[in-house]
C-alpha cells in the first residue's frame, strides 16, 4: 500500500494485483466534472505551466467523452467523492484487504516512510492492531509516542537513512 501517485512501485516491476496506489496515479486521467466515474491510463502528459502565474497553458488535455478539461486522477486537497473518481481504486483496495485477512497471523514487516500526516499515521496504527506479529520500522525525523512497543524510530531522514545504505 502506497500513498504515493508517481507509480515508482510498478516502473519498479511489483505485480500490479500487488500494489495498492491509494490515493490514485498520475498515470491516469479522469473528467475534472466528472462525467463518468470512470478514468483511463495515460502514457504520458506534457503540459506547459507559467510558473510565475501557476497557470497552464493550452492545449489541456481533455475527457474523449464530454470535451471537458481532464485531470490526473489523485485524490487531492479539498476532493470529495463527487470530484475525485474513487473507485479506480477500488479493485486494488480489495486485493490489500484480502492480503490483510489471508495474513492476520503471520510474522509482519512494515516500513512507514517518511509519513506525516495524521490520517496515514491513523492507517499504520489500525494495521499494527490489525495483525498478531508485526513490527513496524518507521524512518522519520520526527518521532511520534503514540505508536506502540512493536515499532523501531530510526529518527533521520529518509535521504540521510538511504545514503547510509550505499
Amino acid at each position: 500500500m502506497t500513498t504515493n501517485v508517481d507509480g515508482l512501485f510498478l516502473k519498479a516491476k511489483f505485480p500490479k494485483d500487488n500494489v495498492h496506489e491509494a490515493h490514485g496515479s498520475i498515470h491516469k486521467l479522469q473528467c475534472n466534472i466528472p462525467c463518468r466515474r470512470k478514468a483511463w491510463e495515460i502514457d504520458a502528459l506534457t503540459v506547459e505551466i507559467d510558473y510565475a502565474t501557476m497557470n497552464a497553458f493550452d492545449p489541456l488535455p481533455l475527457c474523449p467523452r464530454c470535451g471537458a478539461i481532464s485531470r490526473p486522477n489523485i485524490c487531492m486537497f479539498g476532493d470529495t467523492d463527487e470530484s475525485y473518481v474513487w473507485e479506480e481504486a477500488q479493485a486494488s483496495a480489495k486485493n490489500f484487504r484480502d492480503w490483510r485477512d489471508r495474513n492476520k497471523n503471520k510474522k509482519i514487516l512494515m516500513l512507514e516512510i517518511g509519513v506525516g500526516v495524521d490520517g496515514l499515521k491513523r492507517h499504520a496504527k489500525q494495521y499494527l492492531n490489525e495483525f498478531s506479529d508485526v513490527t513496524l520500522i518507521r524512518i522519520n525525523p520526527e518521532y511520534d509516542i503514540l505508536y506502540n512497543e512493536y515499532t523501531i524510530h530510526v529518527q533521520t531522514s529518509c535521504r540521510d537513512f538511504f545514503n547510509e545504505l550505499r
